[in-house]
């Protein structure tokens, strides 16, 4: 299976470059293609607040992998869910709400084969889409990223990170500052937030992995600026709303 090894996310990782993402709620294929040919190195089909279901999120999945690296946020920290993801060809699962080691551990555990985890041997769409031998390399391409996203998950993040293969982590700022008694943006103007974000940042590096959230363009640079090394620009409806806005503003004005 050449190739699986090397999906652009992991690249970067590797390489030490910042990875730039995009962000999938809505549940069309087309969609999907077009921005899977874009160069972003990842895009997140989200199973949790989007519109992917089951069926859909293998749609997309197949759509994304020959040309990005396919991430799917499952809706819960559930082995079935994760599998469920992994088993459609999924190069990572982004897995929410995690505020402890055991929880991590249990994450890590559903995205790796036995003896090393506990996940299901029976990836039919990931070996169509990766190839014969995807069983014998999928623990090491594979990303588990939980998520910190409230303050409990932020008080235990270095327990978080110390667990054994967990690949990386990412940022919820709109439920994290929900959880800090702030309004729910991607951005904050109050020190909670940043010392916040400053906390994950610094705990991946001393776990050695990298720290994503998500953002925008607009903040992209910021969040570099800060150390996150996985940043998510682009959500698609964000982009077609601002787009389709700015046409009919520029029509209007003739």
């Amino acid at each position: 299976m050449s190739g699986v090894m090397d999906h652009p996310l992991r690249s970067a990782w590797t390489a030490g470059r910042p990875a730039l993402g995009a962000w999938l709620l809505t549940a069309d294929t087309l969609v999907a293609q077009t921005v899977a040919g874009l160069g972003f190195d990842y895009v997140g089909v989200d199973a949790q607040h989007g519109a992917a279901t089951d069926a859909s999120t293998q749609e997309l999945v197949a759509a994304l992998a020959p040309r990005t690296t396919p991430l799917v946020r499952v809706r819960q920290n559930d082995a079935g869910l994760i599998g469920r993801a992994l088993d459609a060809g999924a190069f990572g699962v982004v897995v929410p709400l995690v505020e402890s080691a055991e929880q991590a551990a249990a994450a890590v555990a559903a995205c790796r084969y036995p003896p090393g985890g506990l996940r299901s041997f029976g990836p039919a769409r990931a070996r169509a889409l990766h190839g014969g031998d995807y069983a014998q390399r999928a623990d090491a391409a594979v990303c588990c990223i939980p998520m910190i996203e409230t303050a409990a998950g932020l008080a235990r993040v270095d327990e978080v990170l110390a667990v054994p293969g967990v690949d990386g982590v990412y940022v919820g700022p709109a439920d994290l500052s929900l959880s800090l008694g702030l309004p729910a943006l991607l951005d904050q103007d109050d020190a909670r937030f940043d010392d916040a974000l400053a906390a994950v940042v610094a705990s991946a590096r001393r776990h050695g992995v990298p720290a994503g959230v998500h953002a925008s363009a607009a903040l992209a640079g910021k969040r570099l600026a800060q150390g996150f090394t996985m940043v998510t620009v682009a959500v698609d409806q964000s982009v077609l709303t601002e787009g389709m806005r700015f046409a009919l503003d520029r029509g209007r004005a003739g």
